[in-house]
C-alpha cells in the first residue's frame, strides 16, 4: 500500500464489509527526524525542572544535616561559654495596698477652736471647770499648787477675774486637746474685760509663770513670747520683801519656821503662835501679809 492510500480514510468494500483492525503486514508510518529530537529535549527539560523542585540543595542539605546532628558542627563555630550566665533578680511583686482603716481619734485641738461658756468653779490659778462639765487648764501657765505660797491668792484672783459674764475658750491649732488628766487645754478670753486673757493676767499679777511651753517639750503657742516676757518683768507675789536694817538683829529662820505653814490667818491664830507674824517667825508667809507692811495677821 503506498503512503497516499496510507492516508486516505479507510473506506468500505462493496457489501458494507468493513475489516477489523489493520490489514495483514501493515506498519504505522515513523514520525519525521526533528519530531523525535524535539519531543526528547522538551521531556529532559521537564524532568530536570522536576528534579531541581524535589531535591534540596547542598547547602539546604548540609544545613539541614547540622541542624539535625549536633556532632557535625563545623569546627570554625566558636564554642559557647561555659560559665553559667547570671540569672535576672526576679522583680518583686507589688505588695497590695492595704486598705484605709477607719480614723483613729485625734487628740489636737478641734478645728472650730472659740466656745463660749460660764465658769462653775475655779479649782485653782490655772484650772476651771465649766457649764458644759468639762475642766478646763489655761494654756502656757503654771500657778502655785495647794499648800504652797500664793496658791489662795492666785485661785481668789482669778475667781474675781471670770465671775459673771461667759467666758471664751480658744483650742490652740497643732496642739494637744487635753492634758494626760483628761483636762482641756484652752485660752481663757473674758469678752467683758475687753477680750482680758486670764492667763496672761495671773502672769502680770505675779501669781503665775510662764510654763509648759515649747522651752520645756510641751510644743509652742501663739503667745508663748507675751508670757515669756511678762514673766521676766514680773515679780512673783510670794517673793519676800526686803527687811530694812534695824540696830537689833532680826530673828533668823529656823526649821521650824520652813516646815510650818498657815494656809490663813484663822490658822495661825488656831495655832497658837505669837501674832502678828513677821519675817523669819515661825510660819511667816508674805501672801498672808495683804498690806505689805511687815505684819501678817494684825
Amino acid at each position: 500500500m503506498s503512503p497516499q492510500d496510507q492516508n486516505q480514510p479507510n473506506q468500505v468494500p462493496p457489501g458494507g464489509y468493513q475489516p477489523q483492525g489493520p490489514p495483514p503486514g501493515w506498519k504505522p508510518p515513523k514520525k519525521p527526524f526533528y519530531q523525535r529530537v524535539w519531543f526528547i529535549v522538551v521531556a529532559s527539560i521537564v524532568g530536570l525542572i522536576v528534579l531541581v523542585s524535589i531535591i534540596p540543595s547542598n547547602g539546604d542539605s548540609s544545613s539541614a544535616s547540622t541542624s539535625s546532628d549536633p556532632t557535625t558542627a563545623p569546627a570554625t563555630q566558636p564554642q559557647a561559654s561555659t560559665k553559667p550566665s547570671p540569672k535576672p533578680s526576679p522583680k518583686p511583686s507589688p505588695k497590695p495596698s492595704a486598705k484605709p482603716s477607719a480614723k483613729a481619734p485625734t487628740t489636737k485641738a478641734p478645728a472650730t477652736p472659740a466656745t463660749a461658756v460660764r465658769v462653775t468653779q475655779v479649782v485653782d490659778g490655772d484650772t476651771i471647770k465649766v457649764s458644759s462639765g468639762q475642766t478646763v487648764r489655761l494654756i502656757g501657765i503654771d500657778t502655785p499648787e495647794r499648800g504652797q505660797c500664793g496658791y489662795e491668792k492666785a485661785r481668789e484672783h482669778l475667781q474675781v477675774l471670770l465671775a459673771g459674764d461667759p467666758v471664751l475658750l480658744i483650742a490652740v491649732p497643732n496642739r494637744d486637746d487635753k492634758d494626760r488628766y483628761g483636762r482641756l487645754l484652752r485660752y481663757v478670753i473674758v469678752p467683758s474685760l475687753a477680750d482680758e486673757d486670764a492667763g496672761l493676767n495671773q502672769i502680770q499679777s505675779g501669781l503665775g509663770i510662764a510654763r509648759y511651753d515649747g522651752r520645756d517639750g510641751y510644743g509652742t503657742h501663739p503667745k508663748q513670747v507675751a508670757y515669756i516676757a511678762a514673766d521676766a518683768k514680773t515679780p512673783a507675789y510670794c517673793s519676800k520683801p526686803t527687811v530694812p536694817p534695824t540696830t537689833k538683829p532680826s530673828q533668823q529662820p529656823t526649821q521650824e519656821t520652813e516646815e510650818l505653814f498657815f494656809a490663813n490667818c484663822a490658822e495661825a491664830r488656831a495655832s497658837g503662835v505669837p501674832l502678828p507674824l513677821t519675817p523669819g517667825a515661825p510660819g511667816w508667809n508674805s501672801r498672808l501679809d495683804r498690806d505689805k507692811d511687815g505684819k501678817a495677821c494684825e
